[in-house]
């Protein structure tokens, strides 16, 4: 693991705090949060931008958000899902990725070439 990797996976810890550190994993260089079923919206707020600016800080260029489909939510429909994608859409050299087989999951990719 390179020291970029440590930390920025360091750094992304710290920010979801003791209760949900670990729901970030980390695997050859694949990032990921898994928050489906287990964050409320405030604490979602918190975390997406920080954990962006730490992708831009370390200059990560793929990240999984797990945000579920909506199956545990009350209305059967994802809450965390349209809050980041809303939160991405508008960034420059930033890719919203749905994984086909799993709707749950979106990727972020941006591109650092701007």
């Amino acid at each position: 693991m390179s020291s970029r990797d440590a930390q920025f996976i360091a750094a992304v810890k710290c920010h979801c705090g003791r209760r949900y550190k670990s729901l970030f994993e980390y695997d050859q260089r694949k990032y990921s949060f898994n928050a489906h079923s287990y964050i409320d919206i405030n604490t979602w707020l918190a975390i997406v931008p920080n954990i962006f600016k730490e992708m831009k800080l370390h200059r990560i260029r793929r990240f999984k958000f797990i945000c579920g489909k909506g199956i545990h939510s009350e209305s059967g429909v994802s809450i965390l899902q349209p809050i980041l994608v809303a939160f991405f859409k508008g960034i420059r050299g930033c890719e919203i990725v749905s994984e086909e087989e799993n709707e749950g999951v979106v990727e972020i990719r941006l591109n650092y070439t701007f």
